[in-house]
């Protein structure tokens, strides 16, 4: 394990590569502590270990291991493009039922062009 930061809305955890997840304050907030178990000992355990933590009923540590599970993907590079989320949602959806999972700020303009959100 080379690295985990939480922060108030996103966790970052850098195994071979920085993996985030959202880390949910408002919801995580009305949980009891603690939020996380042993947050001085994240460094010594294993990714394993960490990518457990995605099942956990602290969503802080759900997302530390939500974090671990993204930074262990592999990717390749060669085939990603750059290009802007809305923008292609915006285009695909055009009058089709679109999921989306998450709270994106560009979500009303999605729900004015598509058949259901």
């Amino acid at each position: 394990m080379r690295d985990v930061r939480q922060g108030v809305f996103h966790t970052g955890v850098l195994t071979r590569s920085c993996g985030l997840a959202a880390t949910l304050p408002r919801d995580a907030l009305k949980q009891d502590a603690p939020l996380v178990r042993e947050p001085g000992s994240l460094l010594d355990k294993t990714a394993g270990e960490l990518a457990r933590l995605a099942y956990s009923e602290s969503l802080p540590e759900a997302a530390i291991g939500m974090a671990t599970v993204n930074s262990l993907l592999e990717v390749d590079l060669a085939s990603c493009t750059e290009l802007n989320a809305a923008e292609l949602i915006l285009k695909k959806g055009r009058g089709k039922n679109v999921a989306v999972v998450g709270h994106f700020p560009f979500l009303p303009r999605i729900r004015e062009v598509a058949a259901a959100l």
